[in-house]
């Protein structure tokens, strides 16, 4: 009798985790259905007691989610692009080369920069700088619709 109730409680739990993964679509939702299989695998291993068998339960659960976990927490650690990944709308513009298309001039409020194709406002970090057509820049900030940017080293 006790076996029908794990199998259920374990064929509940995939069912659910399933949904969750659907709806949530993260790596760790998507996890959930795999340790799910593996403990109600591991409910129709024959032993005798209650407890050794709960114990196994859990045991391939959990070493299912660990297996498939610990190598995607290492690959995501050893990702080099891992700075860039979230950043979104103007704040990834920050730190991007771009090219001087109209001379910058703070001083006379001019200056536009051709970023991915497109054009943008810009002006110069330091007041007095004079930035000729031509010159590659990096964008340090974004104040309102103008990037602010610098020479490139």
């Amino acid at each position: 009798m006790i076996d029908y109730v794990f199998t259920i409680v374990w064929g509940a739990m995939l069912v659910a985790s399933i949904v969750l993964a659907v709806k949530v679509e993260n790596f760790y939702t998507v996890v959930l259905p795999v340790s799910c299989v593996a403990g109600l695998a591991a409910s129709f291993v024959g032993m005798d007691s209650l407890a050794m068998k709960l114990f196994v339960q859990v045991l391939a659960a959990v070493v299912v989610y660990a297996f498939i976990l610990v190598p995607y927490k290492l690959v995501s650690k050893l990702n080099p692009n891992k700075i860039r990944r979230g950043r979104t709308n103007l704040q990834a513009l920050i730190g991007e080369r771009c090219m001087v298309v109209e001379d910058i001039s703070n001083i006379n409020v001019k200056g536009l920069v051709n970023l991915k194709g497109s054009i943008w406002s810009a002006r110069s970090v330091d007041q007095n700088d004079y930035i000729e057509q031509g010159t590659i820049v990096v964008v340090t900030s974004v104040e309102g619709v103008k990037l602010v940017c610098k020479r490139e080293k």
